[in-house]
């Protein structure tokens, strides 16, 4: 049966603590305090208290729902939920590639990766084992090392400057962060 299972995304709070886990912020200690939900200075709910708590201990505000989690389908609490929707629609691919939150969690994750080896070879085969669980195959490995070559030439045209290894890790790491294969259990 299992080998019949349809594809499925991970739900809202599933991709949010996926998230945290590869980038090495994730908090797992258990019970406290809720993490609250409250409004920036824009108007956007952001998470006050500890971050990186895992998703469970965010509070939940109907009037403010934390923009990540209503994007990816959290369930809508009015009166009560007896059925999760599940959609896919362009404003995730959106998030991933706008959010500053998913633009830090490629930055940590690609500084860890940095910190790790100095051999982008190793750093992809540890990016893909976080990931995906797998090593990468030889030609996804050349399909990275070719991106990353051209986002490096990419960024150092643009700002000489600026640590263009680093900002190209970065990048890839963002992309693979949005992929179906990250965001899909098969």
């Amino acid at each position: 049966l299992l080998g019949r299972a349809n594809l499925r995304r991970l739900e809202a709070e599933a991709i949010r603590d996926a998230l945290l886990a590869v980038s090495g912020k994730i908090n797992l200690a258990l019970g406290g305090v809720p993490s609250p939900v409250a409004a920036n200075g824009e108007g956007k709910a952001v998470l006050g208290g500890d971050k990186n708590r895992r998703s469970a201990f965010v509070a939940v505000e109907r009037r403010l729902p934390l923009n990540m989690l209503e994007t990816f389908d959290q369930p809508v609490m009015a009166p009560n939920c007896n059925h999760r929707r599940q959609t896919t629609v362009a404003t995730q691919a959106l998030w991933f590639l706008n959010d500053a939150e998913v633009l830090d969690h490629a930055d940590t994750l690609a500084r860890s990766l940095m910190k790790e080896s100095d051999f982008s070879s190793v750093r992809l085969g540890r990016l893909y084992l976080l990931l995906f669980s797998k090593p990468p195959t030889p030609s996804e490995l050349q399909d990275c090392e070719e991106y990353l070559a051209s986002q490096r030439e990419q960024f150092a045209k643009a700002d000489p400057k600026a640590d263009a290894e680093h900002r190209a890790l970065a990048s890839l790491c963002q992309v693979m962060l949005a992929s179906n294969r990250f965001l899909y259990v098969d």
